[in-house]
């Protein structure tokens, strides 16, 4: 469970094996996870056992090159005084992949990675080309340069990209978080391998406080990165502050863009009607929920949205673009506005709605995003992933 230091603390990807590795020690399971520093569980509840990883603090190239070495040999010593059933990766990033596959081939053991999203496909294509979930490296490059990445960082993760598309296909089994999800890495390995089990939100639900009609902040959380949708997010505000001079958008997250979206921010104007929070932990981030009207996000590689479900069971409406996964997860709840992607104006007159309507109103979608939420479940999704794992283990012990 690679995260680099100076960089994020952790993801929802940690978030997530966080939440499922509580569920499964409370089920009686044992759970070792590599890591550089158990900032997770030192944040977030968690049930798994660290076995920590030396890296270098320098580059995240050399803290990258210093983990595999050494998370493999951490790996290999922990397997000489525990006996490990199966390796797992917590996500499909290449840090992670080539550890627990090298790990996974030294030790004879099945293999299973989760894969929230492939970071190569692109929401706005055409169903046909999204429904092929195989790494076009030009159109990739295209897409990280249009979003603002140098072009270093964006042969870097091309670089990345590619071998994580040759590194999947060579494990054993696959948790997905959505359908969507699945049919696209069903391009690249054998769909029987594929399992979707979904996520949850972290925290369990608070009392959701009426917010008054004078309050008119929206609130996004996520990093800023390419496909998070930030610079949208920017455009989109621009023309809502038009129609509600008191609106106020709290951004909260860090990433490789967060700089050039400050600078962007402060280019169109809009110093005094957003703020960049930067990362923040769960309490500061439930104290936002509090005092804001809506959530929003204009990400395009959610595999799953898991902010948008923990938005949702803090009683905020939620608006966001019409995705594959967001649409098959969030479209049945009244609470949740999908716009075209790419129409500006439906993001601009959703928001505008949400800010301006009357307390009765509001409360009611409240009501409703809050309830549909309840029907995520971590205790489900863990148990649903175990089987997922003692099918994978049989399989490899009787291929043998």
């Amino acid at each position: 469970m690679f995260h680099p230091k100076g960089f994020w603390p952790y993801t929802g990807s940690e978030r997530r094996f966080c939440a499922i590795s509580q569920q499964w020690k409370e089920m009686g399971v044992d759970v070792l996870a590599l890591e550089p520093d158990p900032i997770a569980k030192n944040s977030i509840e968690a049930g798994y056992t660290p076995l920590l990883v030396a890296v270098s603090e320098s580059s995240l190239a050399r803290q990258g090159s210093s983990w595999l070495v050494r998370a493999v040999k951490r790996g290999v010593q922990a397997a000489h005084e525990t006996p490990f059933d199966i390796v797992y990766s917590t996500n499909n990033n290449i840090f992670n992949l080539a550890v627990s596959f090298t790990l996974a081939k030294i030790l004879a053991l099945p293999c299973i990675g989760v894969v929230h999203h492939l970071r190569w496909v692109d929401y706005r294509e055409p169903l046909e080309r999204l429904q092929a979930g195989k790494l076009d490296a030009s159109r990739f490059f295209k897409f990280l340069r249009d979003e603002g990445v140098s072009i270093g960082g964006s042969l870097t993760r091309l670089a990345g990209g590619y071998v994580e598309s040759k590194l999947l296909p060579r494990f054993d089994g696959f948790i997905v978080v959505s359908t969507p999800v699945a049919g696209q890495l069903g391009t690249l390995v054998q769909p029987s391998r594929i399992f979707v089990v979904g996520n949850a939100p972290y925290n369990a639900k608070s009392s959701v406080l009426p917010i008054g009609d004078s309050n008119m902040s929206a609130l996004f959380v996520g990093r800023i990165d390419e496909g998070k949708g930030v610079a949208e997010l920017l455009n989109a505000w621009e023309h809502v502050v038009v129609q509600c001079p008191l609106a106020h958008l709290d951004i909260v997250g860090d990433g490789s863009l967060r700089r050039r979206m400050i600078s962007e921010a402060g280019r169109r104007g809009l110093d005094k009607h957003l703020r960049f929070r930067g990362f923040l932990d769960d309490s500061e981030v439930a104290n936002l929920q509090s005092q804001s009207r809506f959530f929003i996000s204009l990400s395009r590689t959610e595999g799953f949205g898991m902010a948008l479900a923990e938005a949702l069971a803090a009683g905020l409406p939620v608006i966001a673009w019409d995705t594959p996964p967001l649409r098959e997860i969030f479209g049945a709840c009244p609470a949740v506005f999908l716009c075209h992607q790419g129409n500006i104006r439906e993001i601009v007159a959703a928001s505008v709605k949400l800010l301006t309507i009357g307390e009765e109103h509001w409360s009611a979608l409240s009501n409703q995003a809050s309830s549909y939420s309840s029907r995520f479940s971590w205790a489900e999704a863990a148990r649903k992933e175990l089987r997922v794992l003692e099918k994978v283990v049989k399989g490899s012990q009787s291929n043998r």
